[in-house]
This record gives structure tokens, sequence and C-alpha cells, in this order.
């Protein structure tokens, strides 16, 4: 039977023996043997219509009539001998329409679901296969942004799903800690910083460090609109007037002029050559951005088996350029070639990767390396130091596309045959009210750097709860406050970035992610937290309830939330995408919600009560495990 966006068939005692029946039954109406797999079983649109439902227009070939008719044919011969599991068969239109025996049904997804507890929503699509997925891959000249978050909270989430559905994960991380850009920080840092360190002064590593990046980034805007004013007699705002190409003209013959940016190409040339002063200041700057990096990511919950650095790997990516520039064979496709600055190009256009006459640079005819030659050598290192690995995925922001597309290319035609094994789990942009992010801080409701938004978050959570719990009479150890404050301005940030799906831009909204109503983080801690409540003022679960005496459809529609999470598993990790396990969280909260309104379960009676309190805790164990997939922690106590 092929896959399915519901599951409670999946769990039924008597599945296999209503699929036999429908094909037993096929094949004496009409003649055929059809193969249990062509069944697609869904969800009807309307519960009032079924529990199951079974569309027919497959069936119009072989029947020589409407999918309507063959509908009601099937269910007047299925309806006299359905299996235990159900209670009946309906034809609408052309689809046939069951339903389940409800207690009996909802009895076995909480047993399911009770006897798996950690494990319930694994499946084993990836057993026996590896997975290595490299996601944050930040610079280090600066600290992470709301950007990074996206992308570590896209790969945490990536990790879990990828482990429940049986796959084994390694977990990598690349940090760019080579280039020009380390080098403007290096040389602002020299220039208008030296001797302070971030201890001196009271700043994390990584933002020390970054405001030295920003730093030259300024002096470099005013060392250009002087020279615009000098060379040129312009200004800076009858530049941006001009043609977007007549603009990159004239930068780009700034920067040959620059002073600031020879500084900085003299230290990268500097730094490749092995000069001892300059390596000695690029590892104490990169060692103060790490220090501040390993702080952020404890605090999100990234994690990484291991960290690649791009120092590392970028001369093993020039010497594999090299070896294929001196074979020949990939000069004589036209392929690769020297231009006339003596760079080493890779001509992609007619891959459509490349533009005319704009091949890609490997190697610059100084001798110096770019961000593709690293990613070369990483890719080549980790298939031979992971082997056999089957799967390589990055998680990097959808500005990089065209970027992956030439690295794969390029590695196919280096001959390597894993380079089919490897994929892009691109992402949209994510920002705030007023613009992309970038390296400098501004005011609020502006951009944020990552530890400024979660400490935002976190105050904005401790607010809410005084607001809501603080005058109920309950005390609150200052220690315990924070700790949940830093639990649900986590779980805000985190569902919000996860609830849009990946390949979409976004906008977060600080307040919007804190509501403790609707689509949000706090809402399914709440959820989750209520139902503890409940299961605490019980104290005792039964194990042996009769759950076959619940019939209301709240109970059912519950049930068959519980049962989808190892299909939604299964669909996450085929489409690299957390959303589907977020919008299922979503949606048990919201089935409990209208199941407690409905229905009483405290003080129910001595049937009722166990049964719903078994029908809760379940529910309870399965919400806890959607969440943890997406990297959220739930709470016990709001």
């Amino acid at each position: 039977m092929k896959a399915m966006s519901w599951s409670m068939i999946e769990v039924l005692e008597t599945r296999d023996d209503l699929i036999k029946l429908i094909v037993e039954v096929i094949g004496k109406l009409f003649g055929q043997e059809i193969k249990p797999d062509s069944l697609e079983f869904s969800e009807p649109p309307n519960p009032e219509l079924g529990d199951l439902t079974l569309p027919c227009f497959f069936l119009a070939k072989i029947a020589k009539t409407s999918p309507a008719k063959i509908a009601v044919s099937l269910a007047e011969a299925l309806r006299p001998q359905l299996p235990a599991d159900f209670t009946e068969v309906k034809n609408t239109g052309p689809y046939l329409n069951f339903t389940v025996r409800r207690g009996r049904s909802i009895q076995r997804v909480c047993d399911l679901v009770l006897q798996e507890v950690d494990r319930f929503g694994t499946v084993t699509d990836g057993v026996g296969q590896t997975m290595m997925i490299e996601y944050s891959g930040p610079n280090s000249n600066k600290a992470l942004h709301l950007g990074h978050l996206r992308n570590n909270q896209l790969g945490i989430s990536l990790l879990n799903i990828m482990a429940a559905a049986g796959y084994r994960v390694i977990p990598v991380n690349i940090i760019n800690d080579r280039g020009i850009a380390i080098c403007k920080s290096m040389v602002a840092y020299q220039l208008w910083y030296q001797p302070q360190t971030p201890q001196s002064v009271g700043k994390k590593g990584d933002h020390f460090v970054g405001e030295c990046y920003a730093r030259f980034q300024e002096e470099l805007d005013n060392e250009y609109a002087a020279w615009l004013a000098e060379c040129k007699a312009l200004t800076l705002q009858e530049v941006e007037a001009l043609a977007e190409t007549d603009q990159d003209t004239l930068r780009a013959e700034f920067d040959q002029q620059s002073k600031l940016l020879k500084q900085a190409n003299q230290m990268l040339i500097e730094w490749e050559a092995g000069n001892h002063q300059v390596r000695q200041l690029w590892t104490t700057m990169n060692s103060w951005v790490y220090d501040g990096f390993s702080q952020t990511y404890l605090r999100q919950g990234v994690h990484f088996d291991k960290v690649y650095l791009e120092s590392d790997t970028y001369d093993q990516g020039r010497a594999i350029a090299l070896q294929h520039e001196a074979a020949g064979t990939l000069a004589q496709a036209g392929l690769m070639f020297r231009d006339e600055r003596n760079n080493l190009v890779f001509d992609l256009e007619r891959f459509g990767l490349t533009q005319p006459g704009k091949p890609k640079v490997l190697i610059r005819g100084d001798g110096t390396t770019i961000y593709i030659t690293q990613d070369i050598g990483t890719a080549v290192q980790r298939f031979e130091e992971f082997a056999p690995l089957n799967q390589l995925v990055y998680v990097v922001a959808r500005e990089q596309e065209l970027h992956f597309k030439q690295l794969f290319k390029m590695l196919e035609l280096f001959g390597y045959p894993w380079a089919a094994q490897l994929f892009h789990r691109s992402y949209g942009m994510v920002r705030l009210t007023d613009g992309k992010m970038s390296s400098r801080r501004l005011k609020e409701g502006g951009v944020f750097l990552a530890d400024d938004l979660m400490d935002h978050l976190h105050d904005l959570a401790r607010q809410e709860i005084l607001k809501r719990y603080g005058d109920t009479g309950d005390e609150y150890d200052a220690d315990d406050l924070e700790r949940r404050a830093e639990q649900i301005g986590l779980a805000a940030l985190k569902y919000f970035l996860l609830r849009t799906s990946a390949e979409k831009d976004m906008i977060f909204e600080p307040a919007e992610s804190l509501a403790f109503e609707g689509n949000t983080g706090p809402y399914l801690l709440y959820a989750y937290a209520r139902i503890k409540s409940i299961l605490r003022r019980a104290e005792v679960i039964s194990e042996t309830a009769d759950l076959t005496v619940l019939n209301e459809t709240v109970e059912i529609m519950l049930a068959k939330k519980l049962a989808q999470l190892p299909s939604v598993v299964s669909q996450a990790a085929r489409e690299f995408n957390p959303t589907p396990v977020a919008s299922w969280c979503y949606e048990v909260a919201k089935a409990f919600s209208q199941f407690y309104n409905h229905c009483q379960i405290i003080g129910s009676g001595d049937t009722l009560e166990p049964a719903r309190l078994r029908l809760a805790f379940a529910t309870a164990v399965a919400l806890g495990n959607g969440l943890k997939l997406l990297g959220i922690e739930p709470l016990e106590r709001m």
C-alpha cells in the first residue's frame, strides 16, 4: 500500500485483512487482479464522511465504467464482510469511505504509543545508511546572527528527524576561518583596536571581532566616498542614482586602488605564505571567536561530531585542482584553463552554471584560493574519512544555490562517483521588520545578533510568565523563573523558525513568536504542560484501562493525529524539511484542546476516566517526541 497522509490504518490489527478483501473483491467484480500497493488510502476532508477514504479513479480503465459506479459496487460487496476494526463502508461519488470501530482503534493507537514511548514516531527508512549533515558554517570574522539561528535550527531538527528515520547521522560544521573577510578584521584590529582584548573590554570574543570587521567596512565606505569626491567629483548619492552596472564599474576601479583593501589582500598573501606574526594574530583572534561561538551553540542546543576548518582543507582543494590541470583532460574539453590574469578557472557555461565569458575561478593568479576550492577539498576529505558515506547534506542559504550546483558539477567532472550523493538543503532569507541580517547590531526591531535576539526573547518570556502566573499565589524561585523564561524563549524562537517551510523567506516577529495562543512554541509548551498537570492530579494512570469505551468524535480525531507521527517523520526525512513535524505538533495540540474542552477527564466516572487519562498520557508522549524532533525541550510546568 502506498504512503498516506493518515496512518491509523497502519496500526489496526485487521489492516491486512481489509487490503486483502478489497483486492479479492476487485478481482471478482472486474476480472482483473491488482497489486495491494495500488490502493492509495487517505483521510476524508470531512470527518462525517468516515475515517478512511479510497478513491476509485484508478479502476475505471479495467472496470470500463465510471469511478462513481465502481464505488457503489465495491461498497455493496464489501459491507457484509468488513474486518473487525471497521463498522461501515459507504460510497460518496467516486470514493469509498470506511468508518473504523472507534474505541478499538483508539486502544490500538494508545497501546502502540505507550509501548514504544520514546521510540514512537521512529521509522526504518534509512536503516543501514550513513548521512552527514553540515550546518551552521559561520565565518570567524563576526558573531552569529538570526540567519545562523535559522540554519542551526534546521540542522538540529534534520539531525533528529533523520536519526528517527533510521539513519546514522554525523553532524559537522565548517568554519570559514581564512580568506579576505578574516583579514579585514585582522587589519582593523591592528589599526584601531590593538592591544585590546575581549576580556579587557568586557565583550564576547565573537562580538569583539565582529566589531573589528564592521569598523573595517565603515572605514572602507569612508575611503570610497573620499575617492569618489577626489577622483570622480561624485557624491555617494549621485553614484546611487547611476545604473547598477556603472556603480559596479566604479566600485571595481576603487577596489583596485583602495589602500585598506591592499592591506587586507597583502595580509592574505602573507597568511598563505605562513608569515609567523600574521598567523599568530590570526590564531589569537580566531580563538576569541570560537569561544563566543561555543557559548551561543550551547545555548541553542547545537552540537557537532566534527568541526572542519577551511584552513585545514583549502590546500587539499588546491592540490586537487592543480592535479586535474596537470592531467589536461578537462583542458582538452575546454572546461579548465588559465585566463588572461593567470587565474585557474572552470568553465561551466555548457551546463548553464556560468555566464558566457565568466568562468568560475578556482585558484587566483597570485596563488590564493576561494571558497569553492576549500569545498572541493573538504568534500573529498569527508568521503575518505567517513567511508562508506551514503549522503552529504549541506544546510546553506538559498543565496548559495549556484555555488553548490557548480561544486557538485565540478566534483562530478573530476570523476568522483559520490557527487550524485550530495544535496543542498537551501533555505530562504529570514528578516526582522526592517531588512536583511548583517554583522552590525541595530536597535530593537531592526537587525539582531543571535545572542541579542535570544536575550530579548528571554526577557519577553520572563515578563509574560510574571504577567500570567505571578499573581496566582505561586512562588517562583528566581533560578526557576529564569530557567523557564529561557526554555520558553528558545521554544518561541525555534518553533517560529521551523513552522515556515525551509525554502520560503520569512519575517521573524519576536512578540508574535512568544504568544501563548495560536501557532507558536509557547502554545505547544502550554499544551504539553497542561496534559502533565492533568496526569499529576490523577496520580495513577491505569495500564489496563479499557479504551474501547471511547466513542466521541474528538477522541477518535485526537487518536488519528497521534497515529500520524511515523508517516510525518518519513515525509520530513524524504523532503529534508522539518516543517511537517512542526505542523503535526500544532495539530496535536489543537486536537487535545478540543478533546479537553469537550470531554471531562478527571471525575468522568470509573470507566471513562482511566480511558481518557490513558489517551491524555499517550498524547503527552507523542507530543513530547514531536517537540524533541524539533529541538524543543518540553516543559512539565509553565
